[in-house]
């Protein structure tokens, strides 16, 4: 059995080949410092120069948005069931929250510009379905909930 000899280099070609990449990259006679310091300046305007392209996601329905993009629904309950609201723009349809009976909340909507359906899904069984309601941007819409269902 023969034994093959591998042949590696020599320790003083690994620091010459690293010699070489040093003065290749301009780092030779030269204090690292200033390159580091324009390197970490580059990466802080970089980071901060992406924030405004950012998006912020926008559900719609994010109490969280600010401005006149936004109306408020006041909901009366006069009904004894508590209900479930959704939101109907468009064929979309959304959860809006849940208004407990007799009781009177107030949600902060995103405006979608186009007319308004309210769905209202009762926990104790039924559905009614308002018609359609014009909002606009600032608007407070009142809407109430009858005592009986049809």
């Amino acid at each position: 059995m023969q034994r093959k000899r591998i042949p590696t280099r020599h320790p003083e070609a690994i620091m010459n080949q690293r010699r070489s990449f040093v003065s290749r990259i301009g780092l030779v006679g030269r204090r690292p410092l200033p390159i580091l310091l324009v390197l970490f300046g580059a990466l802080v305007v970089s980071a901060t120069s992406c924030g405004p392209f950012a998006r912020e996601p926008r559900s719609g329905w994010d109490i969280a948005q600010r401005g006149a993009e936004q109306f408020v629904l006041q909901v009366e309950n006069r009904n004894f069931a508590d209900a479930r609201l959704y939101a109907r723009w468009n064929g979309d349809r959304r959860r809006i929250g849940v208004v407990g009976g007799n009781q009177t909340q107030n949600f902060t909507l995103a405006w979608d510009g186009r007319q308004l359906r309210v769905e209202v899904d009762f926990l104790a069984g039924g559905s009614i379905v308002s018609p359609n309601i014009l909002v606009s941007r600032g608007d407070t819409i009142v809407f109430q909930i009858p005592p009986r269902t049809p």
